[in-house]
């Protein structure tokens, strides 16, 4: 209980010291439609800031912890903390720092955590369906490091190319407003798409892994008989 209390007033002061929420002029939203929707955002934003700080938090203090496998988790749960974060400034003003830095945030850590999802499942995939050793996968590291956060990189950089980085209802991300055919365009390419493609990956190696434990089970009920 006290624990629950805690976020709520953690949420309740960020949106006390947040910049308030304005309502963009080209939008369909009301000033306090948009207010609740930054308040809403920073609850669960807090919420979600407190869950992976645990992550990391345990990974910290337990070194008998540390496999591999939990520092991928950990470095989800890194990028969650960071989108928290950004989640948390709220709606400031366009053209602030605080806007562009929001918008970086959003998008950067966003597609990190997205891609570290990918990275576990790739690793499930090489370890469990095609039989490497968990040792052949930390030989990997580097190279998951490398494309993680160097394809967050350049899909960070290329919205901030034609300037599209300002309000987007409730936050500051990819502004669809001042320059719209871009803005949209971006949208998908630097983030729509990547995301559907690393959750449609995602369930592809998990059914084959369900596949694979149902065949193991089968085959070892035949063997009992």
């Amino acid at each position: 209980m006290k624990f629950s209390q805690g976020i709520l007033c953690l949420a309740f002061l960020f949106a006390c010291l947040m910049p308030k929420a304005q309502a963009d002029t080209d939008d369909n939203f009301t000033y306090k439609q948009e207010t609740n929707i930054v308040i809403v955002s920073i609850i669960f934003s807090a919420i979600s800031f407190f869950g992976s700080s645990f992550i990391v938090g345990t990974y910290l203090r337990h070194p008998e912890l540390r496999s591999f496998v939990f520092q991928l988790v950990v470095w989800i749960s890194a990028s969650d903390i960071m989108f928290s974060i950004g989640n948390a400034i709220g709606n400031p003003p366009d053209g602030s720092g605080a806007c562009y830095t929001q918008a970086v945030f959003i998008q950067f850590f966003g597609l990190s955590s997205a891609f570290w999802t990918c990275a576990i499942a790739f690793t499930v995939d090489r370890v469990y369906l095609k039989g490497h050793q968990v040792g052949d996968a930390i030989q990997l590291k580097k190279i998951l490091h490398f494309t993680v956060w160097g394809v967050s990189t350049l899909l960070t950089i290329l919205p901030a190319t034609t300037g599209n980085y300002g309000p987007s209802t409730g936050w500051c991300w990819i502004d669809v407003t001042h320059n719209k055919e871009a803005g949209t365009a971006w949208r998908f390419i630097c983030f729509y798409i990547p995301l559907w493609g690393a959750a449609i990956y995602n369930l592809v190696v998990y059914y084959n892994v369900n596949k694979a434990l149902e065949e193991a089970i089968q085959a070892g009920s035949h063997q009992m008989r």
